[in-house]
């Protein structure tokens, strides 16, 4: 006869299946099973079943039942355990103390790079203002010399700064900023009326450039100094006495001028009162040189270049070797 041990576990075997079979927990089925065998116990039977599961009153059925549990597969009568409702739903996240180191190295990262990523493209919008301000300055010209039907007398001959010819400036001048439509015009104090901004000189980079150069004798400052045949260009000059033309096209052209002389000298602002409105970044000078058959715009000496800036030389390479 098969004893009560093995008709309990039958037993409680049959219920656990069922109760898989029926959705019902792991929990639920053994505490039932549980109270299904005290149950038993204090009635002093092997095994009280109302639902048919097998007992010591028939020893053959369950004799047959404990057989039939000996044969079953591994996969039937091992409970395999599901998530919850509450575990499917749950997502993977990530914590606040995450959340707030990733956005500190995102902000780290962002003050390291972004300053110079804003630098970089700054410049390229300038180098491309410098493209199209020389191409129209070099168009203008070729359009005033086809006026003149020859070279107007306003240049330097063979890139010697010391040999002006400018008999004809003012005349060439005059020709040059009626073809650039000119739509502002100060014949002096020209920062004052507002024609410019307020633009450092070449006397005034020079100091900030040499705060401890040693003054020469009879100068005031070293920028005197250094500035001294560039006067034209000096800041006290620029501001109060230049003559300035303000374009159709937003460029700010300014003719170097001294009493009673008009020079192959332009100092171009390329981006007009837009900033940074500083020599060698927005702010050049051209000279007009001639070798008597053709004339260009080449580099002037008298050109200041500010911390940071760019020749006009530098910018006419760069330009020349499509790396603008």
């Amino acid at each position: 006869m098969i004893s009560a041990f093995q008709a309990v576990y039958g037993s409680l075997f049959h219920i656990t299946r069922h109760s898989e079979r029926s959705g019902a927990t792991h929990v639920d089925t053994l505490d039932f099973a549980l109270s299904s065998t005290r149950h038993s116990e204090r009635s002093g039977a092997t095994h009280v079943d109302t639902l048919g599961l097998p007992s010591t009153r028939h020893p053959e059925r369950s004799e047959e039942s404990f057989n039939e549990i000996l044969r079953l597969k591994p996969q039937d009568d091992v409970y395999h355990p599901t998530p919850s409702t509450f575990d499917k739903n749950r997502r993977a996240a990530f914590t606040l103390a995450e959340v707030l180191i990733t956005l500190g190295i995102i902000g780290v990262v962002a003050a390291l790079t972004i300053p110079t990523l804003i630098s970089n493209y700054q410049q390229f919008v300038l180098n491309v203002q410098f493209k199209k301000t020389y191409s129209l300055i070099t168009q203008t010209v070729d359009n005033v010399n086809l006026d003149f039907g020859y070279l107007p007398q306003c240049y330097y001959s063979n890139n010697n700064m010391s040999n002006a010819v400018s008999n004809e400036c003012e005349k060439f001048y005059e020709s040059f900023f009626n073809k650039l439509k000119v739509v502002q015009y100060c014949e002096n104090k020209a920062y004052e009326k507002n024609c410019i901004p307020k633009y450092k000189g070449y006397d005034t980079v020079a100091n900030e450039n040499n705060p401890d150069a040693e003054v020469p004798e009879g100068y005031e400052s070293y920028g005197d100094y250094a500035s001294k045949g560039c006067t034209g260009f000096r800041e006290e000059y620029i501001l109060n006495s230049s003559k300035v033309f303000v374009v159709s096209s937003g460029e700010i052209f300014i003719p170097y001028t001294v009493p009673h002389w008009m020079a192959p000298i332009l100092a171009v602002d390329i981006n007009g009162k837009k900033g940074p409105n500083k020599w060698g970044y927005d702010i050049f000078t051209f000279a007009r040189i001639s070798d008597g058959n053709k004339v260009w715009y080449g580099p002037s000496a008298c050109t200041a270049i500010e911390k940071g800036g760019n020749s006009t030389e530098t910018m006419l390479k760069k330009l020349q070797e499509n790396k603008l």
